[in-house]
């Protein structure tokens, strides 16, 4: 009788730690599939592009869930259609807000390469290209590289990067 009470018992506590793993895991796949959809999106902190920009070339969809967003790619789009996106924060509020906090990059300095002049952020990311020196800006001439607007300028050589990085800190110094 002894025994079989304790195998009934041993039983029983498999039973319930079964029962409550099953119970998590349920609870964990409806809260990614189901619970929690984006029902509002806020965009703050940009003066350059408006918050439905924003929110059309991020990706993100009012519907999809708000803890499987992928931040990381949303950034990424961002920063690669919209050039004046310095940083991307994004920040979840339950029940179903996902709040965006755009800083817009400021232009730092021009790079002059080949009578087309690229106008840089702080940070060395393509803001623009013209054809005309942008005012009240610092111009670097560089023989060697190719560049895109909302991109990076490579070089074709080694040293004229670390020759403009000197020159940059250079600038932040003063």
């Amino acid at each position: 009788m002894e025994r079989q009470r304790r195998i009934r018992k041993r039983r029983l506590v498999i039973f319930f730690c079964f029962f409550i793993v099953l119970m998590i895991c349920i609870g964990i796949t409806l809260s990614l599939t189901v619970f929690f959809p984006i029902e509002n999106i806020k965009v703050t902190g940009s003066n350059i592009y408006s918050a439905e920009e924003i929110v059309k070339h991020s990706g993100i969809t009012e519907g999809d869930n708000l803890f499987t967003v992928s931040r990381k790619q949303a950034e990424d789009l961002l920063k690669g259609t919209l050039p004046y996106v310095e940083t991307v924060e994004f920040k979840r509020e339950l029940p179903g807000t996902l709040t965006v906090k755009v800083t817009d990059a400021e232009e730092f300095a021009c790079y002059n390469i080949n009578g087309r002049f690229y106008t840089v952020s702080g940070s060395g990311w393509v803001l623009k290209e013209t054809s005309e020196k942008p005012q009240n800006l610092v111009e670097i001439v560089v023989i060697d590289a190719e560049c895109e607007g909302g991109g990076e300028i490579t070089f074709t050589d080694d040293r004229p990067p670390d020759i403009i990085d000197e020159i940059l800190n250079s600038l932040y110094e003063v």
